[in-house]
Parts: structure tokens; C-alpha cells; sequence
């Protein structure tokens, strides 16, 4: 993450999305860059050994854009919602 405090990235990045894994969720989380977390919660068990770090509501406020649907989705016989939290 310290290459995005090089003059050159923070003239030419405006986002970055993390898409995983675990490790790198938590290095992510826990640096100065983020700001916006966009998790889809899934409606269903799956046996799986890494898992999202937890999102302390001391620290984050979920929010409610207009372009994310509130009600739970469903696709082939999963139930999902995506959340969007921004950090305080």
C-alpha cells in the first residue's frame, strides 16, 4: 500500500477496489486510504475457512445510496444484500 503515497499514484489513482483475500482486506482496512466499504452479505451458510474482517459500528456507518438496491436479492437460489459503509 505505501507505492499509493507516491506523488505519481496519487495524481493518477482515484479509486481502488480490494477484491480479497482475507490478508489483504485487513491491510487494506487498516490503512488511511479507505474510506468506502462495499460488502455483499450472503443469506446462506458455506463451509470456507477466510471470511470478511468484522465492521465495528463504532467505526463505520452504513449508509443507503440511491443506486444500491435496499431489499435482499436473489440469484440462482442465493439470497445476498449490498451494503454500503462509510467510514467515520
Amino acid at each position: 500500500m505505501e507505492w499509493l503515497q507516491s506523488p505519481e499514484m496519487k495524481e493518477k489513482v482515484d479509486k481502488i477496489f480490494v477484491i480479497g483475500g482475507e490478508a489483504v482486506y485487513k491491510i487494506a482496512m487498516n490503512s488511511d486510504y479507505h474510506q468506502i466499504v462495499y460488502l455483499t452479505r450472503i443469506h446462506s451458510n458455506f463451509e470456507c475457512d477466510a471470511f470478511f474482517p468484522h465492521l465495528d459500528p463504532e467505526n463505520y456507518t452504513l449508509t443507503e445510496p440511491k443506486d444500491v438496491p435496499e431489499e435482499i436479492q436473489e440469484e440462482n437460489g442465493i439470497k445476498y444484500k449490498h451494503e454500503v459503509y462509510v467510514k467515520k
